[in-house]
């Protein structure tokens, strides 16, 4: 297992969790204030989706198109960073391993 792996998987993980636990606030909230609650939810799906997909990415680097899944990765922790998903550190993990298996591919 690489390091590159490791921190973007633990990343996705973070990131992926962030989620579950919006989208439970966000079905809490929906049954006393009903029109932020749904929002809530739906952020919290958003981080669901970008955990997913950084966890598939970073289960894919061991792949000839690492390259292309490393982007992706990469892409999506933006994406959870700029979101403010995962705890901040989840996508903050993820980005440094998607950088580093981004640049594994130039050797």
């Amino acid at each position: 297992m690489s390091a590159s792996y490791g921190l973007t998987l633990a990343g996705g993980i973070i990131v992926l969790l962030g989620g579950v636990l919006m989208v439970a606030m966000g079905g809490v909230m929906a049954a006393f204030i009903p029109f932020i609650g749904p929002f809530v939810a739906l952020f919290g799906l958003w981080g669901l989706i970008s955990g997913i997909i950084i966890i598939y990415s970073a289960y894919q680097f061991g792949k000839k198109e690492h390259r292309k899944y490393s982007t992706l990765g990469l892409i999506f922790s933006i994406l959870a960073l700029v979101t403010m998903q995962g705890f901040i550190i989840g996508p903050i993990l993820s980005l440094i391993g998607t950088a580093m298996a981004h640049g594994e591919g130039k050797k």
